[in-house]
């Protein structure tokens, strides 16, 4: 007998009932996810157009997160950068298949992201003077910054193909992001 007054083999026995009842619930787990993996490939087998936007979307952020440009501005002002050309956003939507797009209003679309806020207040005019700088395709430009864990951008404003701004998106940040203050 043990401390609690029970006998080995009662000890045994509950433990090998805990062990089955381990096997039976990881058995059943491992049957699930092999049933929804098996799903999954005969959904995409049935429907060739989701490979194809899953390779679309894959082409896409390869293409807007490894320019030189978006190599660069991670290596000197961002965390993480983009740098999104409109004719690959029409190529992306045309591969989703959509049937009406309209063109985008703007020829670059450059995201920043930044880990602190603090410094970030003047980063859209610096990141557009280094997206100026470096890309030889001039045109008009849309830059977004973000900072740390928060959803919406710090400041976004569009240039023109001069290189000024042309207006600012409120960001709900004040003194941010405007090209006037």
């Amino acid at each position: 007998m043990d401390v609690r007054g029970t006998s080995p083999p009662a000890v045994a026995r509950r433990r090998s009932v805990w062990q089955w009842l381990g096997i039976g619930c990881l058995t059943i787990f491992g049957i699930g996810v092999t049933a929804v993996v098996v799903a999954i490939i005969v959904f995409v087998k049935k429907n060739p157009w989701v490979g194809e936007m899953a390779q679309a979307s894959k082409e896409f952020i390869q293409r807007s997160t490894s320019s030189p440009v978006a190599a660069e501005l991670n290596r000197t002002l961002c965390f993480r950068a983009s740098v999104m050309d409109a004719e690959d956003v029409r190529r992306f939507q045309k591969a989703m298949g959509e049937s009406k797009f309209d063109p985008p209003d703007y020829r670059w679309t450059v995201t920043c992201h930044v880990l602190d806020a603090a410094t970030t207040p003047d980063h859209c005019e610096r990141v557009a003077a280094a997206f100026r700088r470096l890309e030889a395709g001039k045109g008009t430009l849309v830059v977004m910054v973000g900072a740390g864990f928060t959803p919406k951008p710090v400041c976004t404003v569009a240039y023109g193909p001069d290189g000024r701004p042309i207006r600012s998106i409120e960001t709900g940040q004040p003194g941010r992001g405007s090209p006037e203050e």
